[in-house]
């Protein structure tokens, strides 16, 4: 388990460590038994419920001890799992905002697929040089950014209600996304690649 810790040139990915983690609990470790996510085997019984924290789930890092992961170390993990792997700091802020709350939320591959169907782009779920070109030639400006944000919370929003899970999580789901896109909205559209 890599527990790289964020850089100190990125303060960007600390307000959004802040923002995911209040949409997680604030580190409140859930015990719910109904949730699959909460179980090691990735299923309702199966494994052992030891939990969630953090965002972080037993089905997803079986071997973790949830229980006693603390704030620092689940910040180091999201930035090694989730913020570099799915590329935010090559992304316009307002954008890393949505997208590594995706990674967080459904997987680095899920974001990045969310991200190339809003760009129009071949749906592969790697951040490899063709999504991150599009990327960059679809961010020139702040009304492109913009229009790629919403797109892009377009493409998460009709992930989501394709789940199982929707109907009992629709309105925590819902309050998640607006407020994303509240706080993307507060960071400066600059281009790819470029801290705002």
């Amino acid at each position: 388990m890599t527990n790289a810790a964020p850089p100190v040139q990125l303060p960007v990915y600390l307000q959004i460590i802040d923002v995911t983690f209040a949409a997680e609990g604030d580190g409140k470790l859930s015990l719910d038994r109904e949730d699959p996510g909460n179980w090691t085997g990735g299923a309702v019984g199966r494994g052992r419920l030891q939990g969630s924290r953090w965002g972080f789930s037993s089905a997803a890092f079986p071997s973790l001890d949830i229980e006693k992961l603390d704030r620092a170390q689940a910040t180091g993990m999201a930035y090694a799992h989730f913020w570099l792997q799915a590329k935010c700091a090559d992304m316009p802020d307002s954008l890393a905002v949505l997208a590594f709350d995706a990674a967080f939320q459904h997987g680095v591959s899920r974001a990045v697929e969310m991200l190339q169907r809003a760009l129009g782009e071949h749906v592969d779920g790697d951040a490899g040089p063709v999504t991150m070109a599009a990327l960059r030639a679809a961010t020139t400006d702040a009304a492109r950014v913009k229009a790629l944000c919403i797109a892009f919370q377009a493409q998460r929003l009709l992930h989501m209600v394709a789940q199982p899970s929707w109907q009992r999580d629709r309105d925590g789901l819902s309050y998640r996304l607006m407020t994303l896109m509240t706080v993307s909205a507060h960071f400066e559209a600059a281009p790819a690649g470029v801290s705002a």
